[in-house]
Order: C-alpha cells, then structure tokens, then sequence
C-alpha cells in the first residue's frame, strides 16, 4: 500500500441506524423530544396524570413542555417520584445525545432546575433536606434506563409531529 492508499474502515453499524432513523428530521427536535418523553413517561409510571408532551421550534431554539398539570404531592414518596420525574428529562437527553454521539448541553435543564428549587423552598418543611439532589438524578437515570425502549419507540413521533398524549 503507498502512502496515498489508505484503508476505509466501514462506518459503525449503529452509526448507519441513527443516519437512517433521524433521517430529515431535525436532530435538535429529537434531543428536545427525549427530554420531554422522559418526564412523561417516568411521572406517567410513577402514577401522575400527564396530559401530553409538546415540542415547538426548531434548531437549537425548539423548546418543550410536558404537561403535568395541577398535582399535590401530599406524602414523601409523591414528593420524590415528582422530582425524579422533574430530573427524568434531562436524564432522557444525555441518554439520547450519547447514543447519538451529540454534546449534550446542560442549559436544556434550566427550567427543570429553576422547577426544582421552587419545588424545595416550598416543601421545605415538609421534603427532607436529607434527600439529595444526586440521590434524585440517579434515581432518574435509573428510571429512564428502564423505561427508555418506551421512550425511545416515541421521540420520532414527537420531533415531526410536535405533540403526543
């Protein structure tokens, strides 16, 4: 082989089925559908009542809503399955951005954490401090591990469609 030849590796298999999956579709949206799955379905499991998943935009503007609507957490574990739905999201995203080989940014969370800190000064009688926010992401990460064939089957759907109940 001269200098000039050089060896074309073939491209990863699992690279060619994420061309052809997200194939036209704007990748920004699926990131964003991820997120928004995440929260529906971990809070969908954990027993609330969540109304729909909606994604607007495009490009690195499209932003996303999962609608829980009015709900009380009025025990500990209520509480909790809340926040590790809230952090669901974001765990969804880095799962997607990996298998997807893309940075993830975490400036998408923003809003969850701005709903987090809110959520703590307001049960903050009532939430104990104990509960860590670590100890939440993880319980997230875990949550959306089991749960992400569901989530996965659905970001397609959500990114060109914008909508799913």
């Amino acid at each position: 082989m001269t200098s000039k030849e050089k060896t074309v590796q073939p491209p990863h298999d699992r690279y060619i089925e994420i061309l052809t999956k997200h194939d036209g579709v704007d990748l920004h949206r699926c990131r964003a559908a991820a997120h928004e799955l995440g929260h529906l379905v971990v809070w969908r499991a954990a027993g609330f009542s969540v109304a729909y998943a909606e994604i607007t935009g495009h490009g690195p503007s499209v932003s996303g809503v999962a609608h829980l609507g009015v709900h009380k957490c009025e025990s500990i574990e209520q509480a909790r399955a809340y926040l590790v739905g809230l952090h669901a999201g974001e765990q969804a995203e880095i799962a997607w951005c990996e298998q997807n080989r893309m940075r993830y940014d975490d400036a998408a969370a923003e809003g969850d954490m701005e709903r987090y800190h809110d959520f703590r000064k307001r049960y903050r009688t009532t939430f104990p401090a104990s509960i860590r926010l670590a100890d939440l992401k993880t319980e997230a990460r875990i949550a959306v591990r089991k749960k992400w064939p569901m989530i996965e089957r659905r970001i397609l759907d959500l990114a060109v469609h914008g909508r799913v109940r």
